[in-house]
């Protein structure tokens, strides 16, 4: 299944919306493939709209330590999640897609 790093739902008096001050951003980048990480079903039945550090260390670990998928292990890499580095990692990603299936 896929989820939202950045949650659907953003409590006000959560660190997400400390982080994310503007709503618009936060509408901006929810549906963004930068924002969403494969997850096991059960997993992402189980997962709320925790603050990244909990969410992180609750979801995105495998009964073995890590994710068993690499956008998910790219995100357990990043200290926090906060509007510049989701810029960043959608440029990433989409340099390598247009790489990869040689887009123009």
């Amino acid at each position: 299944t896929i989820e939202h790093v950045l949650p659907q739902a953003v409590d006000i008096a959560s660190d997400w919306a400390k982080k994310w001050v503007k709503e618009e951003d936060r509408k901006f980048w929810l549906h963004r493939i930068a924002n969403l990480v494969p997850l096991t079903r059960r997993k992402n039945s189980e997962a709320q709209n925790y603050d990244f550090d909990i969410k992180k260390s609750k979801y995105f670990y495998s009964s073995k330590g890590i994710s068993s998928y690499a956008l998910t292990s790219q995100v357990l890499a990043t200290k926090d999640w906060t509007l510049d580095i989701v810029k960043e990692r959608q440029k990433n990603l989409m340099d390598v897609f247009k790489d990869k299936w040689e887009l123009n």
